[in-house]
């Protein structure tokens, strides 16, 4: 069977470098090579999805698959099974169950399923990012990456710590010691150690060696998200003006909810789109100009707020807000939200111009 880095070479959905990266960024942390892809932006989980049925010839379980499973069908499986087998049904037809699994190409598995739940097992392949939410949202369990520590030994260990699409250093101390480090957890989310070094080398070589828009603009998401209790994120066109109420589903491509011209019937937006800028704003909850807010961030005893432009395009314009509890807090990061969003506009003005570069004959 072809590795699936070697499929994605040969269908050409992945360059030579990226391989490399990948596999660096593998070797460095371990865990599937298919969910690397998803967390540095290469593939969105679908696409993910599509090329494991590919390598595997067995069809997979796709996002859409997993997000509205019916309870009579969660409930024709135990939450021990499904959690000793790792393994989620989503339909039922007859006597035939369909099931999400990480393994679903090794046939005593799949028999012994068969055997304890009375069903025909039909096996789809799935990432396990997707299983794992599937059983968080169905089953109530929260699993652990296959491999990995526990909490209390994970924190000791300094050397499990992923550096984000950086070469590794062949004297590991430094990665142990340096306190400016951006680190990716298991759930995918950056760790930062010491705020006060968020500005770090690390950080500025992310946004220096971003491949794509989308891969930029995660980083600055993923950092405000380390500085915010909450973030949605909205990409305006005029026209459509897309919305995300989870910044996670646009780093893994999800297209956001459109709000089509409902932004600018609000008097905050109609005045603030005429100038976008940085903007940290106290929050009162007896404001009616202001009652929207704590809705849109889906959050409660909201302090303060902070909008944060994104030029991403000369067409598109991103818009990250991001709500606190502590409005002392979020005033002291305004600074350093301000300096990232410089780093992300330079990112993007580079991709610009490489690509301008690429198009001239």
């Amino acid at each position: 069977m072809k590795k699936l880095g070697e499929i994605l070479l040969d269908q050409g959905l992945l360059t030579p470098d990226q391989l490399e990266k990948v596999l660096r960024r593998q070797s460095m942390s371990g865990g599937r090579f298919g969910e690397h892809l998803v967390q540095m932006m290469l593939m969105d989980e679908t696409q993910v999805c599509e090329m494991l049925a590919l390598q595997k010839g067995i069809p997979a379980a796709m996002p859409s698959d997993l997000e509205n499973i019916p309870d009579e069908v969660i409930q024709k499986l135990s939450g021990e099974l499904v959690q000793s087998y790792r393994v989620v049904p989503f339909r039922v037809m007859g006597r035939r169950m369909h099931v999400a699994m990480l393994e679903a190409d090794d046939i005593q598995l799949v028999d012994e399923l068969s055997h304890k739940s009375g069903y025909i097992i039909r096996p789809y392949v799935c990432m396990e990012s997707l299983l794992h939410r599937a059983l968080a949202k169905y089953y109530q369990i929260a699993v652990n990456p296959v491999g990995r520590a526990d909490a209390t030994v994970e924190a000791s260990m300094m050397q499990d710590l992923i550096v984000h699409d950086n070469q590794y250093s062949a004297d590991k101390e430094i990665y142990e010691t340096d306190q400016s480090l951006v680190a990716l957890g298991d759930s995918g989310q950056f760790t930062v150690f010491d705020r006060t070094n968020i500005l770090g080398t690390q950080t500025k070589s992310l946004f220096l060696e971003a491949t794509g828009n989308k891969e930029a603009v995660g980083y600055f998401l993923q950092f405000m998200e380390q500085l915010c209790d909450r973030v949605v994120f909205l990409v305006l066109d005029n026209a459509k003006n897309f919305f995300w109420n989870d910044v996670a589903d646009f780093r893994r491509g999800s297209k956001g909810v459109p709000l089509l011209d409902k932004l600018q019937k609000i008097p905050f937006w109609s005045e603030y789109l005429q100038n976008p800028e940085i903007k940290y704003v106290g929050f009162e909850s007896d404001s009616n100009d202001m009652r929207w807010v704590p809705k849109m961030l889906r959050m409660e005893e909201l302090q303060a707020f902070v909008v944060v432009p994104i030029h991403i395009s000369h067409r598109l314009t991103g818009i990250a807000i991001g709500g606190t509890r502590s409005a002392f807090t979020l005033m002291e990061e305004v600074d350093t939200l301000n300096k990232l969003q410089v780093m992300t506009d330079c990112s993007l003005t580079i991709l610009r111009c490489k690509r301008t570069i690429q198009e001239i004959e």
